[in-house]
């Protein structure tokens, strides 16, 4: 649908988001790693449907990325 956006790049980087919360689910809060989890997964779902991403929602993986990053070890 739209190739402007690089909607498969976002889903990409959810992808990656979703790797790092695995790396710390074991020393990170569980309510913090399961709301990024279920968010990143809703708006992945919504962008792979609708092959288009808002820059909000690029905003926002890239935010929880870095909070994510911030629990490596």
């Amino acid at each position: 649908m739209c190739d402007a956006c690089e909607w498969e790049v976002f889903v990409e980087e959810s992808d990656s988001l979703l790797e790092l919360l695995e790396e710390i689910e074991d020393h990170a809060p569980t309510d913090f790693v399961e709301g990024i989890r279920e968010k990143t997964q809703n708006m992945k779902e919504w962008v792979e449907e609708n092959e288009h991403v808002t820059q909000k929602m690029k905003a926002s993986v890239g935010n929880m990325q870095a909070g994510a990053g911030r629990w490596l070890r």
